[in-house]
């Protein structure tokens, strides 16, 4: 199914980028396997997601857990 405004994807990215938040891996690293396993569990979850929304709600994550770290 999909859903632009999916609670399970943005639910899936959010525990996806706080785990690789406590990782020694660079920004760019992080932002990499943060594409790549949302992705895969996306897609195990039954879901889709355009790459381009994908890469939205990843940047919204990392900027909401910046915001609460501060």
């Amino acid at each position: 199914r999909f859903s632009l405004d999916s609670t399970d994807t943005a639910e899936i990215v959010n525990a996806v980028v706080v785990e690789l938040s406590l990782s020694n891996l660079s920004n760019s690293e992080r932002r990499a396997a943060a594409f790549a396993r949302s992705k895969a569990a996306i897609v195990a979850a039954g879901l889709e997601a355009k790459d381009s929304w994908l890469n939205l709600v990843i940047e919204l994550a990392v900027n909401l857990l910046k915001a609460a770290t501060k």
